[in-house]
């Protein structure tokens, strides 16, 4: 079933659907979404007659399966609230006198539809409220590399759900990157509206952003979001410095040797001599590892290097070989 085709596009402003006809909220143009950007087809959904506003719903079965009895699971606000309305739950801007109509189409046999119809007035059920949106949110508000994240989903819409399923319900990022997706997300407890994962860091996760996106699994579901901090683990002692590649034939890189693993420096510097003493280069770094070194001027032999690392209110010096072959 699609609420496409009720009348005509007979007009070619920007405020016009031309499939529900009325003049929308928003200067959509004349693309075929809901007042959320749903497309067209779907098996239930409300439209407002006199101003073609309309927002698919979902429903799901109420007092457990093969009830036979489905509510829905979203609320679709009927006009626009003192405070602006609700973001995310539509808002079928209506005046007193519209007439609502809601339109369901049996999955089964799609002949078979049923029409309800209500008038608008002033006032309303007094008490009534959208159900709560969905939240996601992490443990803690930043982490260190090796750590264990906990992602707590809330959703009273699966309440007493043993699991939230749907493709990649949850999906976690860091800097854009995707790091997990799941398509299940099992209850912290029977009965819970509380469903959590969880995810191990790397040991050389490098510092950044994490975000965690959550997804109602049904057509206009809501979606949630978080985010949280991987920073570099504070640093307790450096056990020396490792070149890599060593012998080198362009550049090189100098890097602590950190405990814990994928701690940082206040600052590196490195000093390097030929083998008459003479200095030919020097490199610094703050808050970091490593520091790379240019030795493309230099002509192949043997450098010595003289490391200073600084952190933890500590001074580390470290002295060693490096090669330059071509």
């Amino acid at each position: 079933m699609t609420p496409a085709g009720v009348v005509e596009n007979v007009a070619a402003t920007p405020y016009v659907d031309p499939y529900l006809g009325g003049p929308q909220w928003d200067p959509r143009g004349t693309d075929d979404v809901s007042i959320s950007g749903i497309p067209e087809t779907v098996k239930v959904f409300i439209w407002n007659a006199q101003n073609g506003n309309w927002e698919a719903i979902d429903l799901k079965e109420f007092g457990g399966p093969n009830t036979g009895v489905f509510r829905s699971t979203t609320c679709v606000l009927v006009s626009t609230a003192t405070d602006g309305g609700i973001p995310g739950y539509g808002n079928l801007g209506s005046s007193a006198g519209d007439t609502i109509m809601a339109f369901y189409q049996d999955p089964s046999n799609h002949s078979d539809i049923s029409i309800i119809s209500i008038k608008v007035s002033e006032g309303g059920a007094a008490g009534t409220v959208p159900p709560t949106p969905p939240t996601v949110e992490f443990d803690a508000a930043q982490y260190t590399p090796g750590d264990t994240v906990v992602i707590t989903v809330t959703d009273s819409a699966y309440a007493g759900a043993g699991a939230i399923e749907g493709d990649r319900v949850l999906v976690l990022t860091k800097d854009g990157e995707e790091l997990q997706a799941w398509n299940s997300v099992p209850a912290v407890a029977t009965g819970s509206n509380q469903f959590q994962v969880t995810y191990t860091l790397a040991a050389d996760e490098t510092p950044g952003t994490l975000t965690a996106t959550y997804t109602q699994p049904f057509a206009g579901g809501l979606q949630a979001t978080a985010t949280a901090l991987v920073i570099a683990a504070e640093l307790s002692n450096v056990t020396g410095v490792s070149v890599a590649p060593n012998p080198f034939d362009y550049s090189t890189t100098f890097s602590i040797v950190a405990e814990p693993e994928g701690a940082v420096a206040d600052s590196i510097e490195i000093a390097i001599y030929d083998l008459t003493g003479k200095k030919v280069a020097e490199l610094s770094g703050t808050a970091t590892d490593s520091v790379t070194w240019d030795g493309d001027a230099l002509r192949n032999g043997a450098y010595i290097y003289v490391a200073v690392v600084e952190g933890a209110g500590e001074t580390w010096v470290f002295r060693g070989f490096v090669y330059i072959k071509r």
